[in-house]
């Protein structure tokens, strides 16, 4: 046991699309799982079916002042060669964006240590 400390705030939002509440759930926190079901070129479909792109998740990390955001949730119907669209679109949003994956693990370093 140690000190006391600040504790780790995660959000974890799918299925959903870029709203005032969406926005409020990942205000400040440490890790953001978002939804990232399409391409961005995809925007319409997404919006169809109440979901985000990739851009859109990074999207609101950013604006929300999310510490790194994991983009989850992306449609099956996306290769492997076309993940790398998938992180380049993140990056380009949101430096501290990456994708997720099946059986993927991510650290959650405290507020006050360096990652």
């Amino acid at each position: 046991l140690g000190p006391p400390r600040s504790g780790r705030k995660i959000c974890y939002a799918v299925d959903t699309q870029p709203n005032k509440s969406l926005y409020r759930l990942c205000r400040d926190v440490d890790l953001a799982f978002l939804d990232g079901m399409f391409l961005p070129e995809h925007q319409e479909e997404a919006e169809a079916r109440g979901h985000m792109t990739v851009d859109d998740g990074a999207r609101v990390a950013l604006r929300a002042g999310a510490r790194r955001a994991i983009l989850i949730h992306i449609s099956p119907r996306y290769t492997e060669e076309e993940m790398e669209k998938f992180a380049e679109a993140a990056k380009q949003r949101f430096e501290r964006a990456e994708i997720g994956g099946d059986l993927k693990q991510f650290a959650v370093p405290y507020p006050d240590q360096d990652e």
